[in-house]
């Protein structure tokens, strides 16, 4: 397949920073939507085509592929990105505005009614945030599930899928993520991908139930806003399904040759940690900043963990692999 087109730069500049779902939530590793979009009418290819991005992040590729209505399959091994993805794929009308401005009342009002001694476990929360202030947004995010998933609560992180958060359910999520980040400004370092956890309790803040709750609501009305800004894109054909799972690009849940185009930005060797970039959001969906985060770093390709276990290259992973892997193996840096 050639490129009929040029094709512009995939770096987020100035200007593609703007884009309306870009704004939902400012992914570093996110590449702009006017590379896929000029990929994709770049390329000719049918109407029937399934477009993937086995490292979906943000879901620039999904969004875009969705706008442009070609089925696509998005898949991320961190949950968080996942729901970001599915956020971006809400459809929202004027009239479903207020449906949403309702159901952030709702979500709300549900919170209030839990009891504290329901939620007697070890909080991730905890890292940041005073005991207190970690249980309200506990509240919020069991009263989204409960609403919006199941009136079965099951700890979010350990879902396998997460074939069960809609995109509604996700657009939720994602506005508690932002709201428990406007409180966290302080534990970001010089490095945008690096998020410190409070030394000492004394160092944990504690914003009040009105403050939270007051901060949900302006981050719902302005998310809302964003999307309903990026609904104003109509192509010729009709809608097609976009699928976004959990799951690992080592392991691909999909047939052999079910997929026509993958557009994606890969995990390079920067040793940026994605799961420490997350963390907070990962605390939110229940994940144990102990062993399941160290876990999750372990897993993700490009890791700065240290990890033990050596693999040997294969011969059919050709020679410019073997040769850069050799390069790394030997290099005298702690890596």
């Amino acid at each position: 397949m050639m490129l009929c087109k040029p094709v512009r730069s995939p770096k987020r500049d100035t200007l593609s920073r703007k884009e309306a779902s870009e704004n939902l939530y400012d992914y570093y590793a996110g590449f702009s939507q006017n590379f896929v979009i000029d990929i994709i009418k770049g390329l000719n290819i049918e109407d029937d085509a399934v477009i993937m991005d086995p490292w979906n992040g943000s879901g620039t590729t999904t969004k875009v592929a969705k706008d442009m209505r070609f089925s696509a399959i998005g898949l991320d091994i961190n949950p968080v990105m996942v729901i970001v993805a599915k956020a971006k794929l809400l459809n929202c009308t004027k009239d479903f505005k207020n449906k949403i401005v309702n159901y952030i009342d709702l979500i709300i009002k549900t919170a209030t009614i839990f009891k504290d001694e329901v939620f007697n476990f070890e909080e991730p929360l905890c890292s940041w945030l005073q005991y207190d202030s970690a249980l309200h947004f506990r509240k919020l995010e069991r009263a989204i599930h409960l609403l919006l998933v199941s009136d079965e609560y099951h700890t979010i992180y350990t879902q396998e899928s997460l074939s069960s958060i809609s995109n509604l359910a996700a657009f939720f999520y994602l506005a508690l993520f932002k709201t428990l980040r406007s409180f966290l400004v302080r534990y970001v370092s010089t490095n945008p991908t690096w998020i410190k956890m409070a030394s000492a309790k004394r160092e944990n803040i504690s914003p009040s139930s009105a403050e939270i709750f007051t901060e949900l609501k302006n981050q719902v009305n302005e998310m809302v806003n964003i999307i309903l800004s990026d609904n104003d894109i109509i192509y010729d054909h009709d809608s097609s399904p976009i699928t976004i799972k959990r799951a690992s690009s080592e392991l691909i849940p999909l047939p052999d040759s079910s997929i026509d185009l993958v557009i994606s930005s890969p995990p390079y060797c920067t040793r940026i940690d994605y799961a420490i970039a997350t963390s907070p959001e990962l605390a939110l969906l229940g994940c144990s900043m102990n062993k399941d985060l160290k876990n999750l770093r372990d897993s993700m390709i490009g890791t700065p963990t240290i990890i033990k276990k050596t693999h040997e290259a294969e011969s059919n992973w050709g020679p410019t692999c073997r040769s850069f892997l050799n390069s790394v193996e030997v290099h005298n840096s702690k890596a």
